[in-house]
């Protein structure tokens, strides 16, 4: 997904290994960042903003950075929708 990072990409980013990373979302030391237990294994989410907030040392919110992050996430719903209709409209020429 272009708006969040990996947990790879983020302790890049945050020059640490990827079980530190895991460690502090799960402690909600990451505002914005969050994880849901998934069967066995864990699924973390790590959102740009959030992340690059929080190597800024920003505690506030960047109202551009939001604006261009909400372009980006309206500009992927948009591609997805128009896949779907397009999928459709090639399944029913074809039955």
């Amino acid at each position: 997904m272009e708006n969040s990072y990996t947990v790879a990409e983020a302790s890049k980013l945050l020059g640490c290994t990827v079980q530190a990373v895991r460690e502090q979302i799960k402690a909600n030391k990451i505002n914005g960042c969050s994880c849901i237990k998934k069967g066995k294994n864990w699924a973390y989410y790590i959102p740009k903003i959030a992340l690059d907030n929080y190597i800024k040392g920003g505690n506030g919110l960047d109202i551009e950075s939001i604006k261009e992050v909400v372009k980006i996430a309206f500009k992927e719903v948009l591609e997805d929708i128009a896949r779907e209709m397009v999928q459709e409209k090639i399944k029913k020429h074809l039955t």
